[in-house]
């Protein structure tokens, strides 16, 4: 009957810093992205489902008229931790979380889930910018959680970039994502997609996200923080995208988006390690118009 696109951040992140923007700026962005689709598009807001001081996320009633479900948690949760976040409370908070996310999927509903740490947040791990940290799924997995991420997501590894800016330690390196390319195997016609700095000006400039430059190492950087270099699980999920990463060798080219097609039972999911929003937004509706065409939303 219709799409919800789940608006899952931290609002109050807009008053600290303008590079955030407001509910009516990320509304119209994801407004724009879902402008082609077919059916009726409707907004899953947060904080207008409190129950008992919690903002709720979408549960079965809201799940089962949708056939897609575009979920953004591009929010950084207070103190860096996932809780806070409606992914996080879909999974640990919310009752039969997990089964009204996963159950969708499993009966046909498709899903894109993209943003800041998703895997973080249904995992309930905030330390998984280390290669030793990791966030890894395997046969043996059991926790629902675990078992959502390895066979409704696809995803068999996670690596986030960090938020540090140690050039000692490339790999904790957070600001490095500046765009990702199309993997060569993918299985859509996609393009590339960069991130929209603001330039050296600064706000009120057009852009997203401002540039920074360095006279000492004499270089410029637009990346975002807090991005995931991804594994498929197995051969059933396709790698979508590779990182164009600035200055983290480990993060160079490796994979940040992933889609594991319908198996003509359950639904489609496509999986993206990085937020949308600071997205140049032509590049980014192109994309997300490409993935909502294999749904069959177009």
């Amino acid at each position: 009957e219709y799409v919800v696109v789940v608006d899952d951040w931290d609002l109050n992140e807009a008053s600290a810093n303008p590079m955030w923007a407001g509910d009516a700026e990320r509304d119209a962005f994801y407004d724009a992205l879902t402008a082609s689709c077919a059916l009726p598009v409707v907004e899953w807001d947060m904080l207008q489902h409190p129950d008992d001081g919690t903002f709720m996320p979408p549960g079965v009633d809201a799940l089962r008229g949708a056939s897609t479900v575009i979920w953004y948690t591009d929010g950084e949760p207070a103190g860096g931790a996932p809780e806070g976040c409606g992914l996080w409370t879909a999974f640990h908070a919310a009752p039969g979380g997990y089964p009204a996310l996963g159950c969708y999927v499993r009966a046909g509903g498709n899903l894109v889930l993209a943003g800041t740490r998703p895997l973080g947040a249904i995992a309930d791990d905030v330390s998984y910018s280390d290669p030793g940290e990791a966030i890894e799924t395997s046969a043996a997995d059991t926790l629902p959680e675990y078992v959502f991420i390895r066979d409704v997501l696809g995803v068999g590894s996670g690596l986030e970039s960090g938020m540090q800016a140690n050039p000692s330690a490339p790999w904790s390196y957070g600001y490095c994502f500046h765009g990702a390319t199309p993997d060569l195997g993918a299985p859509l016609a996609l393009a590339s997609v960069f991130i929209d700095s603001v330039g050296e000006g600064g706000f009120p400039a057009e852009g997203k996200w401002p540039l920074y430059v360095s006279d000492v190492e004499n270089y410029t950087r637009c990346g975002v923080p807090h991005v995931e270099h991804v594994g498929p699980y197995d051969g059933m999920t396709h790698v979508l995208y590779r990182m164009m990463s600035f200055r983290n060798p480990s993060f160079v080219d490796m994979p940040c988006g992933l889609l594991s097609p319908s198996d003509g039972v359950g639904g489609g999911v496509c999986y993206l390690g990085f937020p949308l929003y600071y997205l140049k937004t032509q590049e980014a509706r192109d994309m997300i118009e490409t993935v909502l065409a294999s749904f069959g939303e177009l």
